[in-house]
């Protein structure tokens, strides 16, 4: 009897990791909010040929979409840093409602920005940053998308290198944007 209980344990937990695995490739959004004792660093997996990931609208129109949604809240001041990598053979460009944000940082194939967050005192502050195929012919890309908190960082420090946007009380300022 004991054998059979550790037997279905055993493929209960493997059933379960399988799950998750495939859970890490197929959804289309990723929450980010800066909170005590939150993650600082998140690493996900992101593949566009998942049939549940959307295509975009407006200039994002016939490409494959992600959704980042950062916020910060209490009056605390944020710095994020956002990165998509792979293995050079897709394309991606990020967006913040129907502005490029970035195209092509570093090595001309996949994007990075930062993104710069002031609350009002007691209230939320909400961006979503888009990650979007460069074209339709890249809508089957597997990529990783990287988000960073970046404690510390002032107003000046965080903008001040490469593409950002500032969402400032509700006031969205991009700087460097290409």
């Amino acid at each position: 009897m004991s054998r059979n209980i550790k037997l279905y344990a055993s493929v209960s937990v493997l059933v379960a990791a399988s799950a998750i695995a495939s859970a890490a490739w197929s959804s289309d959004k990723t929450y980010f909010v800066n909170q005590p004792q939150g993650i600082d660093v998140s690493l996900r997996n992101v593949d566009f040929a998942t049939a549940s990931v959307p295509l975009g609208s407006g200039p994002t129109a016939g490409r494959k979409v992600w959704d980042l949604d950062l916020s910060t809240n209490n009056g605390t001041s944020q710095c994020f840093e956002i990165a998509t990598s792979g293995d050079g053979t897709g394309d991606t460009r990020l967006w913040v409602a129907d502005q490029s944000l970035d195209d092509d940082s570093g090595d001309g194939l996949y994007s990075s920005a930062r993104v710069w967050l002031v609350p009002t005192p007691g209230n939320y502050e909400y961006l979503t940053v888009t990650v979007a195929a460069y074209s339709s012919a890249y809508n089957s890309i597997k990529f990783s998308l990287d988000i960073r908190k970046r404690p510390g960082l002032t107003e000046a420090q965080c903008v001040g290198q490469g593409p950002a946007v500032k969402s400032i009380q509700g006031t969205r300022t991009f700087v460097n944007a290409n």
